[in-house]
């Protein structure tokens, strides 16, 4: 037990309604600061994360509410980490996915075709727009890509299932999608999150989405996929609630 003199003394964790403060003010001052013009501070707000690491950003800004602004940059920053960790196997599912949803294609406005390059590109272009143009236009670009990304997992999931099902073989030895052998995926093909995913861990992938040697079943990988393409559905509908509100000016 501490004295009163100890008490006194004695310093606890930070007060939660100074972190919620700070991590509003914080987001607000990163808005307004990009309102520069200046080219040099645009690049160096985009590649905050790189800087400082994804971690500061998430104890800044990850347990905000979605539908705030410091809660919606928080999913441009991670969503920007992901791409950059996993852009061959995001573009692959950009490209599954776009023809099953060419609205949300032309808004995301990936290049031609949605390689690695393309959607790392993207993400810097859309955070970017958070600071240089329209905030509500970045956010819906964002949503589109995970709408588009979402449905492209969901549909890779499906053609996991295929080729288990025909005992992990297509005519020629492969699956359609690249797949080879008997259908099971090396490990590093799961790592498919942005920050935070625990899930990968489960499929034989660090949370620093570094890779084992295993091999993850087809089934345990559809599974995986379908999750991931659920949890990315739903940050795209969190990202367009976050336009709609910086729209109607209650985006705080």
């Amino acid at each position: 037990m501490f004295g009163p003199a100890d008490a006194d003394a004695y310093l606890g964790g930070q007060d939660p309604a100074e972190r919620v403060e700070a991590a509003h003010a914080t987001a607000e001052a990163l808005i307004r600061h990009g309102r520069s013009g200046d080219d040099a501070v645009t690049a160096r707000l985009v590649s905050l994360a790189d800087e400082h690491g994804i971690d500061e950003v998430a104890l800044l800004w990850a347990d905000r509410p979605a539908d705030s602004l410091p809660g919606a940059l928080w999913r441009l920053y991670a969503l920007r980490a992901g791409i950059r960790r996993q852009s061959e196997l995001i573009a692959r599912a950009f490209e599954a996915g776009r023809h099953r949803a060419p609205v949300y294609e032309a808004v995301a406005g990936v290049g031609d075709p949605p390689g690695p390059a393309e959607v790392r590109a993207l993400a810097d272009a859309v955070l970017a727009g958070a600071f240089t143009g329209d905030l509500g236009v970045a956010l819906e670009r964002a949503a589109a890509f995970c709408r588009v990304v979402s449905t492209g997992w969901a549909l890779l999931a499906d053609e996991l299932v295929d080729v288990h099902s025909a005992d992990g073989h297509s005519a020629d030895g492969h699956s359609g999608d690249g797949y080879v052998g008997d259908g099971r995926l090396g490990a590093a093909d799961l790592s498919l999150t942005v920050y935070g995913d625990r899930a990968a861990g489960r499929a034989g992938v660090g949370a620093d989405g570094r890779s084992d040697d295993r091999s993850v079943d087809p089934v345990d990988a559809a599974a995986l996929l379908t999750r991931r393409a659920s949890d990315l559905l739903r940050t795209g509908g969190q990202l367009e609630t976050a336009a709609r509100r910086w729209r109607e000016g209650t985006l705080h």
